[in-house]
């Protein structure tokens, strides 16, 4: 468990998770038992909330972290609808983040939720500037490295539900384009 525990900061730390299609999938090559699922595992595997509970509900978060969120927001809400896979995949990254930004989890996890809601009642076409205002915010303040790593956290959230949807592909490209324009003006 304490290996695991390990591995997943690891990972959190450089803005990698792991998708519930991994977790979910069968596990070909276990010791323990082949037949089960990852995510099987992990259910008897003590959480610790206490790190949550204890956050500081009062801190804020900065411009440049919310956009952040409002970028992975539009993302999972590019289809119009926030399946249970891409809820999944946005927990991992809130929880990513606050690895990543030194921010606590309870505080970015509710505002991530809280940016979904807020999109939620917008169209398609109103996410096409939010989502490009918010990427070139945050391309003023991170490196090419990071800008790479919110693609990918990306592209992790709208293939969380297996299908690429066009509108899906429309905001990815649109971000792409942003965040990676960066790197050619240096």
């Amino acid at each position: 468990f304490l290996l695991y525990e390990r591995a997943k900061q690891e990972l959190y730390e450089n803005l990698i998770i792991l998708e519930r299609s991994v977790i979910d999938r069968k596990l070909e090559y276990s010791l323990i038992d082949n037949q089960c699922n990852f995510s099987k595992l992990l259910e008897t595997l003590p959480i610790d909330l206490e790190e949550v509970e204890n956050a500081n509900e009062e801190e804020e978060i900065d411009e440049v972290t919310r956009n952040i969120l409002v970028i992975f927001a539009c993302m999972s809400m590019a289809d119009g609808v926030l399946d249970e896979n891409e809820a999944y995949d946005l927990h991992e990254t809130a929880i990513a983040l606050s690895y990543s930004l030194n921010l606590p989890k309870k505080i970015l996890l509710k505002e991530i939720m809280q940016e979904v809601s807020n999109l939620s009642e917008k169209s398609f076409d109103d996410l096409i500037p939010i989502l490009s205002s918010a990427c070139e915010t945050i391309k003023k303040y991170k490196s090419p490295n990071y800008l790479d790593s919110v693609i990918g956290l990306c592209g992790d959230i709208v293939m969380a539900d297996d299908f690429y949807h066009p509108n899906e592909k429309i905001l990815m490209d649109i971000a792409t384009q942003i965040l990676e324009s960066e790197k050619t003006t240096e």
